[in-house]
């Protein structure tokens, strides 16, 4: 896995932090924590921590099947963001 804790500064639409797999099945996938928004990127808001799969996963292959997380995803650009908490 690999952590970044992103801040793309004050004009940028999002600030988030990710802790993702970077090889094999699951690489670009893990958990995205959105600490800001200002449009649509996430549409459940800000300071919301996701299990998160990367556009090309089936859908719950990581989040539902590994992770055990029993919520309904938010698909944004066929990027899937299941709400933890």
């Amino acid at each position: 896995m690999e952590l970044i804790i992103n801040n793309s500064g004050p004009k940028s639409p999002f600030f988030y932090s990710t802790g993702v797999f970077i090889k094999d099945k699951f690489r670009a996938s893990g958990f995205i924590y959105v600490h800001d928004t200002t449009g649509a990127y996430v549409p459940a808001g800000k300071n919301r921590l996701y299990c998160f799969e990367y556009k090309g996963l089936a859908q719950g292959d990581l989040c539902n099947k590994i992770m055990g997380f029993s919520s309904s995803p938010i698909v944004v650009n066929d990027h899937k963001y299941f709400p933890v908490n």
